[in-house]
């Protein structure tokens, strides 16, 4: 086999059929629209997606107490994220945030939006301020953030956000 006869067998001709190409697209387009379809579908049905979220709760700590209860999450407006602001100005004695350490800037932050947004929890969960362990408390944060990171759009990549703005 010579240079010509080697060069002419790996020669992607199959690339060179405009019709080829174009059918290759449009099969590309359809099956990027069923799966976007398919992912608003599933969107739709999860219950992240609504405004209030209810969830079961569960959480073992490192002493084998087994923290439980159904709680509801709500995506909370402005005017109550003015309020978490305040309330954790005044957690925090209106000192100046950067002041604060970062575990202070945290409990505030968690125990204000938790005050707010949480609609219902059990009993041993009214005064989360009181549990000594906050890993637990963390737990409870973070599925609430993960409510409204769904809810707000947050847990999408960025280029699938800013197409469909």
């Amino acid at each position: 086999m010579n240079a010509e006869e080697l060069k002419k067998r790996i020669e992607p001709t199959h690339l060179e059929d405009e019709d080829q190409t174009e059918h290759l697209k449009k099969v590309l387009e359809e099956k990027t629209k069923k799966l976007e379809q398919d992912e608003d579908e599933m969107k739709a049905d999860d219950p992240k997606s609504e405004v209030e979220y209810s969830f079961d709760f569960q959480y073992r700590d490192v002493h084998g107490k087994t923290w439980m209860g159904k709680f509801t999450n709500k995506i909370l407006n402005e005017r109550e994220r003015r309020q978490v602001g305040i309330m954790r100005s005044m957690l925090t004695a209106g000192q100046p945030y950067e002041s604060l350490d970062m575990l202070t800037r945290d409990n505030a932050l968690i125990h204000a939006h938790l005050a707010h947004s949480l609609t219902q929890k059990p009993k041993w969960a009214e005064k989360l301020d009181e549990i000594h362990d906050r890993r637990v408390v963390e737990a409870i944060y973070e599925e609430v953030m993960a409510h409204e990171a769904h809810f707000l759009g947050y847990d999408r990549d960025s280029s699938q956000s800013q197409a469909n703005s």
